[in-house]
């Protein structure tokens, strides 16, 4: 029985490594996420005007390329 759990334990650790991320990214490097300020200002904004107080614990964010001027 030692033997056979062994052998499944050694498969598997054989196995197992065939499936490791090849180290490559799905997004490209050159982006990045920040805070959709248009969109915080247009709810603060609207808030303001129903006299309900916003707090933003997750501020939204979109993702912009670098460089770009909202960088």
């Amino acid at each position: 029985m030692k033997r056979l759990l062994f052998c499944a334990a050694a498969v598997c650790l054989l196995v197992l490594p065939g499936c490791a991320s090849t180290g490559e990214s799905r997004f490209s490097n050159d982006a990045k996420f920040v805070v959709d300020q248009e969109y915080v200002d247009a709810v603060n904004s609207a808030s303001r005007k129903m006299g309900v107080r916003v707090t933003w614990v997750n501020p939204p964010t979109i993702r912009v390329e670098k460089g770009d001027i909202r960088d």
